[in-house]
């Protein structure tokens, strides 16, 4: 069975932190995390993906870094989040290694058709479709 990457993250709960992690079975690791939290937690989604490329996320957005593999909440993490779901970690691997590499916010002139123009972090009306 090949590894996925999940991000997790609290139900019901706006700007909740988001668990980026790596597992061979990402139900079961839900599941286990729910034992332990007193919070509902839940699956934004899930692709797959290496542990190299989790990690490459993690650097990515490593000023958002709380504990371990939980991440502050971010618009524009929220965002790439839901586009390595949609589209997998190599449509959007260019982009997370120069956020990487260069530490701050990207300019990303579009990812998926969604325009965006400025440096930083991105706020939810910029990234409407």
């Amino acid at each position: 069975m090949n590894a996925s990457i999940y991000f997790i993250a609290v139900k019901g709960r706006d700007m909740s932190p988001i668990k980026i992690g790596t597992s061979k079975n990402p139900d079961q690791r839900l599941s286990l995390l729910q034992a332990g939290s007193p919070d509902e937690l839940y699956t934004i989604g899930v692709t797959a993906g290496s542990y190299k490329d989790e990690a490459l996320i993690h650097r990515a957005f490593s000023g958002l870094h709380m504990r371990n593999e939980w991440f502050r909440y971010d618009a524009e993490l929220e965002f790439f989040a839901h586009e390595i779901i949609r589209r997998g970690v190599n449509a959007v691997r260019v982009e997370l290694q120069d956020r990487a590499q260069s530490g701050r916010g990207i300019r990303v002139k579009s990812i998926g058709g969604i325009e965006r123009i400025r440096l930083g972090v991105a706020r939810r009306s910029e990234v409407a479709a």
